[in-house]
Parts: structure tokens; sequence; C-alpha cells
């Protein structure tokens, strides 16, 4: 894994790291020394360049506690609400190629799968403008729904006012005079309906 990571990036010219990885909290202790193993040099940890470890979401749950706040993807700054998880969803492309390269030499099977991943990650990146413009579509139809119930809620959850309960009084007894007189009822009839003052809990 060091090996791995080292020749990932040595020629990289980035200034900021996010690097997510399972086992991220024990892999980083002593990562310096081990990267200058390789290169004196090396610019990760120079001072001038940032780097984060997380852990993936999914796998987070089954460190300890104080692996779940220190490694957490939902309290790093600049991700997002990025999950960490996806570069492992390729892998379930690659299932189909099990019955072939398993009768393979190793150096066969590792062009195999090294054809096979190049392919998934060739068509991953060609097909980022097509996925980002039918996200930015849906996220705009996403916002005018979410616009439209947010207005309905802000009109029945807005607080009260004073000028909403003068209106709800004057509507309510509006309602009441037109009921008993469109009836029929006597005024005195009426006088007596009206004499109970109208309250807020009656409302």
């Amino acid at each position: 894994m060091d090996y791995l990571f080292y020749h990932s990036i040595q020629q990289s010219r980035l200034k900021n790291f996010i690097i997510s990885y399972d086992i991220a909290c024990q892999w980083s202790i002593n990562l310096k020394e081990r990267m200058f193993a390789f290169d004196d040099e090396f610019f990760l940890f120079n001072g001038v360049t940032q780097v984060k470890f997380f852990v993936p979401k999914f796998h987070l749950p089954a460190h300890i506690s104080a692996c779940r706040s220190k490694y957490s993807f939902n309290y790093g700054k600049g991700v997002g609400r990025t999950e960490g998880e996806a570069p492992e969803r390729g892998w379930s492309d690659t299932n189909a190629l099990a019955p072939s390269t398993r009768e393979m030499g190793p150096g066969s099977r590792r062009d195999t799968l090294d054809y096979h991943f190049g392919d998934h990650n060739w068509q991953k990146v060609t097909g980022m403008g097509r996925y980002y413009r039918n996200q930015r579509t849906s996220d705009a139809l996403l916002t005018a729904s979410q616009k439209e119930l947010l207005s309905v809620a802000n009109y029945f959850l807005r607080p009260p006012t004073w000028l909403n309960i003068r209106l709800a009084i004057t509507n309510s007894a509006r309602h009441f005079l037109r009921r008993y007189w469109t009836c029929g009822q006597s005024k005195s009839r009426l006088g007596r309906m009206i004499q109970p003052s109208l309250t807020l809990l009656k409302l």
C-alpha cells in the first residue's frame, strides 16, 4: 500500500490532498517515516502541502468512537457530502471476469484486469460531462419543487402575529353574523348569541 501510494502521487503538483482509506486511522500514524524511506524529499510532508485523512462512511461505524469523530467526512472541510466508498463500486463490474481470469496465469490475469479497469475509468471520465449535465437538470427541478414546498410550509407554519389574530377574529365574527342573520334569527336572539366574548382559545 505504501509503495502504490508513493508512486501514485510522487509527480503531483497539487497542494491539498484528501486521502480516504478503510484504515486511515492506523495507516497514517507513521506514514511520514515510511514515505521518507522511499524519498528523503517527499513533498507531502514539506509543511506547504496540506493532507487530510478520512475513513469511508460505510467502514467508519466499525471503528472506535475516537476514529468516528476524527476521521469522519461529516466534520471535514472541503469534502462536501463525500462518503468515500465510490472507488470500490467499480469492483462489482469485474465480477463477471472471475470465470475467465481464474484459468489464467498471473501475468495474463493482471493484464486482463488492467484492461477492464482502464476501460471502466475511461468510460467514467468521458461520461462526466453527461453525468453533471443530467445532475444539474435534476438539481434544478428539485430546487424548484423544494421552493414550492417551502413556500407552502412557510404559509402554514408562519408565526402568529397580531395582524393575523385580528384577521382571524374578524373573519370568525363575519361568519357568525352571516350564519345567524341568513337563518332568520331575531335581533334579540342574535343579541343573546353574541353576548359571550370571543377569545383566542375558542378560535
